[in-house]
C-alpha cells in the first residue's frame, strides 16, 4: 500500500512539474569566425602494395560558421540544452579536411544586470560542453611515398567545449562572443576481403590523425 501511495505521489508531482519544465526560454544563435586547427602527426598505411608514411602537418586558419537551437527551462533558468551544427576546414599541403560537426551541448549561464525587462540578465556569461559527431570529407596525398591519393569520407566522435559572453540589448535579441574548442581523432580504415580459408577482412588503406581546433566566434541570438 505504501509503495502504491509513493508511486501515486511521485506521478502526481511529475505531472504537476511537467508543464513548468515545458515552459522555457527558447533561443536560436547564428555565428561565424575563425577556426585554428593545431598541427598534428598524420599516419598513412597502404597494404596493396605495402606502403606507409607519416609526418607532421600544419593547417591553415579556416573560416567557420554555424548555428544552434536550444532552450533554458523556466524551472531551471541557469541550465539549458542546445543542438549545434557548423562547418570548417583543416587544409595543409598534403592533407585537406572539410568537416561538419554536430554537437549536443549542456549550457550553463550566469545572469548579470537583472531587471524587470531582463529577468535572466542583460549580460550573460556562459559555458557549454557536450559530445560531438563529425562528418568529414578528406583528401590525403603522400605521393610518391604512398602510391595513391586517398579521397573518402567518414564519421568520428569527440568533444565540444565553449565559453562565451552574451549581451542581450533587446528583450528578444542579443549579440555574443565565444571561444570554442573541439577535439576529434580521425581513424579512417578501408577494408577489403581476401580469401584465407574463407573470406576475411584485411585493411587496404588506413589514415589516423588527431584534430584539435580553436574557434573565435561572434554571433547574434534570437530569444523567444
Amino acid at each position: 500500500m505504501r509503495y502504491k501511495l509513493l508511486l501515486s505521489v511521485t506521478v502526481f508531482a511529475l505531472l504537476c512539474a511537467f508543464p513548468a519544465i515545458l515552459r522555457a526560454e527558447f533561443f536560436t544563435d547564428l555565428y561565424l569566425g575563425a577556426a585554428i586547427t593545431d598541427g598534428s602527426k598524420i599516419e598513412v598505411e597502404s597494404h596493396f602494395p605495402d606502403e606507409s608514411a607519416s609526418g607532421k602537418t600544419s593547417y591553415d586558419t579556416s573560416f567557420t560558421f554555424g548555428g544552434r537551437l536550444g532552450y533554458y527551462p523556466y524551472l531551471f533558468p541557469y541550465l539549458g540544452v542546445a543542438c549545434d551544427v557548423s562547418y570548417f576546414q583543416a587544409d595543409s599541403e598534403k592533407v585537406d579536411f572539410s568537416i561538419v560537426p554536430f554537437s549536443f551541448l549542456l549550457m550553463l549561464r550566469y545572469p548579470l544586470l537583472i531587471s524587470d525587462s531582463y529577468p535572466d540578465g542583460k549580460i550573460q556569461p556562459y559555458l557549454a560542453v557536450g559530445p560531438s559527431l563529425i562528418y568529414y570529407d578528406m583528401d590525403v596525398d603522400f605521393r610518391p611515398t604512398v602510391s595513391e591519393k586517398i579521397s573518402d569520407w567518414g564519421f568520428e566522435n569527440g568533444w565540444d567545449f565553449r565559453a562565451g559572453l552574451l549581451w542581450q540589448f533587446h528583450e528578444n535579441f542579443g549579440v555574443f562572443g565565444e571561444y570554442r574548442y573541439t577535439h576529434y581523432k580521425i581513424k579512417y580504415k578501408d577494408e577489403t576481403e581476401e580469401w584465407i580459408l574463407g573470406f576475411e577482412p584485411r585493411t587496404r588503406v588506413k589514415v589516423e590523425t588527431p584534430l584539435s581546433t580553436h574557434y573565435f566566434l561572434t554571433g547574434v541570438s534570437f530569444r523567444f
